[in-house]
């Protein structure tokens, strides 16, 4: 059984900012050259976005918050996709099972 390549990377699209000038954040999970968007729900401005990092500065609660939830779901990502690799299931990110965290 071959494994796939998988990767997660969490983006903020500052093009798409709420009224209060928020801009939301999205985890892009990519699978065999695949590539689907996942909202976390967080808006935060874009000036305290990392991209290269995938964070927030973290200075304050929400950030730490945020950064701390963002962890929390690169795991349970993670652990679904492993837990569908071991099971032999083909892993796409077509398949829904792979949000059903």
């Amino acid at each position: 059984m071959d494994k796939s390549t998988f990767s997660i990377l969490f983006i903020m699209q500052k093009g798409k900012p709420n009224a209060e000038g928020n801009a939301p954040i999205f985890a892009g999970i990519t699978i065999n050259h695949q590539m689907t968007h996942l909202t976390t729900r967080y808006y935060l401005p874009p000036e305290r976005w990392l991209p290269k990092e995938g964070r927030t500065v973290g200075r304050t609660k929400e950030e730490k918050e945020v950064n701390a939830y963002l962890d929390n779901l690169r795991g349970l990502i993670f652990a679904k996709y492993n837990e569908m690799f071991l099971a032999g299931e083909v892993v796409t990110v077509r398949k829904h099972q792979i949000f059903q965290l």
